[in-house]
């Protein structure tokens, strides 16, 4: 069992969403009939670039619009992405509890 400390968290967070984001992207750029190099090429990114994102590097909001525009889908769903991924056929975004309200779960560790 591992346990993650405040500050694996953000980062542990950081690479799900990635991975989410990532897995948007191939299936909607399949669905396009588009190839890896084609839409990053549309999207004036290196293809290189457009894999790593495919694979869970989490893009620089700017690179947003321009891949959006590439996919041919709206730059707001393009951003829900990582928020509605997580719970397929519900119209509730799926967003981690604010650290003050109650259902944030935050590891604490203790010596025994």
């Amino acid at each position: 069992m591992m346990f993650y400390g405040q500050d694996n968290l953000d980062s542990v967070r950081r690479l799900v969403w990635g991975r989410l984001f990532g897995q948007c992207v191939v299936k909607t750029r399949e669905a396009a009939g588009r190839s890896v190099a084609e839409a990053a090429h549309l999207a004036g990114m290196e293809t290189s670039q457009w894999a790593a994102i495919e694979s869970g590097f989490v893009p620089d909001p700017a690179k947003l619009r321009p891949m959006a525009d590439a996919l041919e889908i709206g730059y707001d769903k393009i951003a829900m992405w990582p928020c509605s991924a997580g719970r397929a056929g519900s119209s509730k975004p799926v967003l981690p509890p604010p650290r003050d309200q109650p259902g944030y779960w935050r590891p604490v560790l203790t010596s025994i």
